[in-house]
């Protein structure tokens, strides 16, 4: 305080009278206004006399308590969404097929203001919504489920927020009613919402789609849309329907033309985030036929990407693809591709699946072009010594307005048997400007036929709610709570922005850029498989905010440091 105040007057005052100034007086002068006018003796008094006591912390009693009301949340929201999805199940014969059941449409909707939705709403009745790429014939959940998501939210008002089911021909109810932002009503589809592929396709995979660019490619078959128009728009489908847990790349029957070129998108499978997912959406955009298109060169790049990628683990059930996109009409008369196929996925121990789609109306039945296709997606040669040969599909889509629908056998291969709800990824709510949300969700079936996928039945929580009492924890100035998934990626620390200030993609961080710390290393394994416990680290880093990070920058202490750990429950 004494150099603070002495540097403002020092500055102010002239040459001249600095020089006569008599020093032990003007610091007598400082003093006397420290201890009369501010109190500086008496407050260091006051702060002498206070008495202060060691807090002991029940470091497993807190973890757990906090374990067991996150547990909590996920239970409500799980049993929200598995009342949607038996309603579903039980009720989609009556579903209609025009808007009869006097539900408004989510672009009508008008409501009131609500603080905790953030976003004008009414509870009278869910609303609907119907994706302009929807086919021809397609069916409206009915008021039935709309009840039950009344009903819930009257039994856990507290907890949940949206609810909805996306189905798959592209429409969707939601509770309670909500305009869809003004720039996406007209253009939403739920089956490219992120919950919706956690969802649909909850088992990890790892695909490289391959592109036709044979001169074929450019016809139109009388539709106004190239073939290869259509191939695109597959990929980019393809790549839209991908979870976090994902990896994928795009090549083409001409990789020396066209094929990624920039860092490891050129020889190495990309983990799905949203910006690794523009940035092959955007080199799908630019592919073209050429004159030097090979199916063979094509699949022998495919199979390279999962050659020089790590395979995957015991304990990681990952499906490898690679998906076909073509015509049938340029293959090579001097190897076959089923030679090519044969031997390469012979070196990978025979992982790999093919799936094909056909694309255009020349693949009639029984033709060359389409028994060689088919023929590819079964791998009719394969070298047995190898490994067992998975099976993969072909499907014929000439049309535009199939692709969704013929996507069907896709979502058929990638479904799961359990009955688990999927925990989605943190994303940005598209009803109002909440910002991060979590879905709990499951896949709803056609009860006649299992391998049908109806939709999607979701629940959804804040992000910031749902992590609450981690976020206003406070046992000590360095003491704090992080959570991740069994990946190890971060949903809650005190590093990470706050949810209502995301705006744009989120893309989760791995919690080792986070807890720096190598004898946290340990720690964190455990938390992945899920087990509780306590461990001492020496010697860790404690990076704290000074306030918001973005503004306000970090500060960094070596400390002694005991990590408690448990799992969340959801019963």
């Amino acid at each position: 305080m004494y150099a603070f105040l002495a540097a403002i007057l020092l500055l102010s005052c002239g040459v001249n009278m600095c020089q006569a100034m008599d020093a032990t007086k003007f610091a007598n002068t400082l003093k006397d206004f420290a201890t009369n006018g501010m109190g500086v003796d008496a407050l260091q008094a006051h702060y002498d006399g206070l008495s202060y006591t060691t807090k002991d912390v029940d470091g497993a009693a807190l973890i757990s308590d906090l374990s067991s009301d996150i547990g909590e949340t996920f239970s409500i929201l799980t049993a929200a969404a598995t009342n949607i999805k038996l309603a579903v199940e039980e009720n989609y014969a009556s579903f209609e097929s025009d808007l009869s059941s006097g539900m408004t449409s989510c672009c009508d909707v008008r409501g009131e203001s609500n603080l905790k939705f953030q976003s004008n709403i009414s509870f009278t009745a869910p609303c609907w919504t119907v994706s302009p790429k929807s086919p021809v014939e397609k069916k409206f959940p009915n008021a039935a489920v709309g009840s039950v998501m009344e009903s819930n939210y009257e039994a856990n008002s507290n907890k949940l927020l949206w609810q909805y089911f996306g189905s798959e021909n592209g429409t969707s109810i939601l509770y309670p009613q909500a305009k869809v932002s003004t720039t996406s009503c007209e253009s939403f589809d739920p089956r490219f919402r992120p919950y919706y592929a956690t969802a649909a396709t909850p088992m990890a995979k790892d695909i490289v789609v391959l592109v036709d660019t044979s001169p074929s490619m450019h016809n139109t078959d009388n539709t106004g849309r190239t073939r290869l128009k259509l191939a695109k728009e597959v990929a980019t489908t393809t790549l839209q329907t991908l979870n976090p847990n994902d990896r994928f790349a795009v090549v083409t029957f001409d990789p020396n033309s066209y094929k990624p070129t920039s860092g490891c998108y050129a020889d190495q499978l990309s983990l799905y985030t949203p910006d690794n997912e523009r940035f092959l959406s955007k080199f799908i955009g630019h592919i073209d036929v050429t004159g030097n298109s090979d199916i063979n060169v094509g699949l022998e790049a495919a199979f390279h990407y999962f050659q020089n990628s790590s395979a995957p683990t015991e304990d990681d059930e990952r499906s490898q693809v690679i998906l076909v996109l073509s015509d049938g009409a340029d293959f090579p008369s001097t190897r076959s591709p089923l030679d090519v196929i044969r031997d390469e996925n012979a070196k990978l121990r025979n992982r790999v699946v093919i799936m094909v789609y056909g694309l255009g109306n020349d693949l009639v039945p029984g033709t060359s072009a389409e028994l060689m296709l088919r023929n590819i997606s079964v791998q009719s040669r394969n070298n047995p010594a190898a490994g067992t040969t998975k099976p993969g599909f072909y499907e014929n889509i000439d049309i535009a307005e199939a692709v969704r629908s013929k996507m069907g056998s896709y979502y058929s291969f990638f479904k799961s048997s359990s009955t688990t709800a999927v925990v989605s990824d943190p994303f940005i709510d598209t009803f109002s400007s909440i910002g991060l949300l979590i879905s709990v969700c499951l896949p709803a079936y056609d009860k006649t036929d299992l391998d049908i996928l109806l939709g999607v039945a979701c629940a959804d929580v804040k992000l910031s709610d749902l992590f609450s009492k981690a976020a206003v924890f406070n046992e000590g100035d360095l003491s704090y709570v992080f959570i991740i998934d069994s990946k190890g990626r971060t949903l809650s620390h005190p590093l990470l922005p706050l949810s209502r200030t995301v705006k744009t993609s989120y893309t989760q961080l791995d919690i080792s850029y986070l807890e720096r710390s190598e004898e946290a290393a340990p720690v964190i394994e455990a938390m992945k498989r899920k087990e509780s416990g306590n461990q001492v680290v020496h010697s860790s880093t404690r990076t704290m905010a000074r306030g918001v990070v973005l503004n306000e920058g970090i500060i960094t202490r070596k400390v002694k440091s005991t990590y408690y750990y448990a799992p969340v429950s959801i019963k």
